[in-house]
Formats: C-alpha cells, structure tokens, sequence
C-alpha cells in the first residue's frame, strides 16, 4: 500500500468506488476500514501517521462519529474538519481538512489563523512561501508539545503578530524578544530599525513617520549600509518617536 499521497488520493486497503457516496449521520456503527482523503497542505509523512492511528486502533472503529471526530481532532490538532461518507461495504472514508498556517516562527514552527503553533513538518513544504515570518527570541524546540498545540509560546506575541499591519512582514524582519522589547529591521536598509514594545504597536500611521525618518537619514548619507552603527526609530513612548544611534 502506497502511503505518500497527492490531493484526492484515498488511503485504502483496496481501490474504492467514490460514486454515489453519502454522508453519514451520527450513530453508533461499525466499520471494517476507514480510508482517509486529506488536505493537501497536510505533509505525507503526518497523512501516514493520521492514516496508521485511524486503523489500528480497532475500538475506533465501533464508536459514534462525533466521538471519532473528538478523538482524532484531539490526538491531532492540526485537523480543523472531518466529514464522512459511506464508500462501499463497510468501509467509511474520512475527509480530513487541515488549519491554515498564517506565520512561519523561528523557522521550525508555523501558526495558525487561531494562534496555534505546529512543527513545520506536520505542512506540505510548498505552503510556506504564502507565509509570514517572525523571530521569537524567547522561544525553543522544547516548547513544543508533539501533539503541535503549545502553552508556552508567550501571549504578548501572539497579540503582537496579529496587530501588526499585514503589509509590514513584506518590508521588515520582525524580532520579538520581551513584552518592553521588540525590533522591526528594514528589509531594504541594514542600518534602520524600529523598536517597539507591548503597548505601542507600530500602526500604518506610525509605520509611515519611522518611513519618512529614514528616507530622510539616507537622504542625508546618514544611514549607509557600511556604516558600523545601526539608527533605532524608538516608538515606545505616546506621540512621539525618538531616533537615536548606537552599535548593532
């Protein structure tokens, strides 16, 4: 049996008519084989492992679908959907869909729309080029419990990732590192960084001041990308941004 699957592909014991299929309704049932159609963001090697706990563990195969669905979601949090449907005798086919990672942090792991975080791997690789990334300097391999949901990716991070102008990933690297300390490093100049903290998130207003800050430095020859010193355009104070210099 094949494993590594492309979208539309259907795990089975033996090819199955998908003609006429019908979904099911709540009840207790017993089945011989679940075959399982997966989203296609969802990595070969979790299909597998998604696939082999379905259907080897036999008292899965006797209870409601309501209890199928609760324990598959809960042993695998990156399932967002499951519907089901007869496909020949005695044989039900699951239709797993999967939560959509918005960010990619610390390159190892990707958040979802929710503000969970899963281990890269669990994704098809080609998803990543529609994320955003984000460096989180307080956070580790450790953190990460197998089941892909974590408590410990701190709280003031995820509010800031989502406050952020979405526009903003495209033009700076963010760097988190505590609730009072936090960078913004221009893509485009080395030399120009915006720090902010927990409470003043950058807006587009302020966004387009610390622009202008810049321009005017590099108009200036202030802000080359040899020099040694970086310029900091500090936003955490009310109604007002303060630029300095100092060592990287």
């Amino acid at each position: 049996m094949k494993r590594g699957i492309t979208l539309g592909t259907v795990f089975a014991g033996s090819a199955l008519c998908l003609l006429g299929t019908k979904v099911i309704v709540d009840h207790v049932f017993s089945v011989e084989l679940y075959s399982c159609k997966f989203d296609s963001i969802i990595s070969d090697s979790h299909r597998n492992e998604i696939f082999d706990f379905i259907n080897t563990h036999k008292y899965l195969r006797t209870i409601s679908l309501d209890n199928l669905f609760f324990v598959i979601k809960d042993r695998f949090k990156i399932v967002k959907s499951i519907k089901a449907y007869q496909s020949g005798q005695r044989v039900l086919q699951l239709d797993i869909q999967a939560v959509r990672p918005q960010f990619i942090v610390n390159e190892n792991y990707v958040m979802s729309q929710k503000g969970l975080l899963f281990d890269k791997k669990l994704f098809d690789k080609n998803l990543f080029e529609y994320c955003k990334r984000v460096t989180v300097k307080q956070f580790g391999l450790a953190n990460l419990s197998v089941s892909g949901k974590t408590s410990e990716f701190p709280t003031f991070c995820k509010e800031i990732i989502y406050s952020l102008p979405q526009d903003s990933f495209e033009q700076y690297d963010i760097v988190l590192e505590i609730e009072t300390k936090n960078y913004m490093h221009d893509k485009l100049n080395k030399n120009f960084s915006i720090l902010f903290n927990r409470l003043y998130v950058p807006d587009e207003k302020i966004l387009c001041a610390c622009n202008q800050l810049k321009h005017k430095l590099e108009d200036e020859n202030r802000c080359k990308s040899k020099q040694v010193k970086r310029w900091y355009a500090d936003v955490r104070f009310k109604n007002q941004i303060v630029l300095y210099q100092r060592g990287r």
